[in-house]
């Protein structure tokens, strides 16, 4: 099973292989942490990496999931960017 994520194929291909018995969640864990390591917006590995990077390269996708747009208190619409990362959202954000 895939899902179009290096990161998410991978900890699932970890968690397969646990789940044979042919490897340790650590070794799941520490392969998605070299992969991100060597990405782009990576941690370097043995450092602490933080859950929006974590959670950055594991919800990342091909397709656009977001687009954001701003408007200002003079009536001023911008559309800012993009994006194909999944964002947990509630409501408008209101920005001062």
């Amino acid at each position: 099973m895939e899902m179009g994520n290096a990161v998410a194929d991978l900890l699932l291909q970890g968690f397969s292989r646990y789940e044979m018995d042919e490897a340790s969640l650590e070794k799941a864990r520490d392969d998605v942490r070299l992969l991100i390591a060597r990405s782009r917006n990576g941690t370097p590995f043995g450092h602490y990496t933080s859950i929006e990077n974590v959670c950055t390269h594991l919800l990342s996708t091909n397709a656009v999931v977001s687009e954001i747009y701003g408007v200002c208190l003079n009536g001023h619409e911008v559309h800012h960017s993009l994006d194909y990362n999944a964002v947990l959202s509630l409501g408008v954000n209101e920005y001062v």
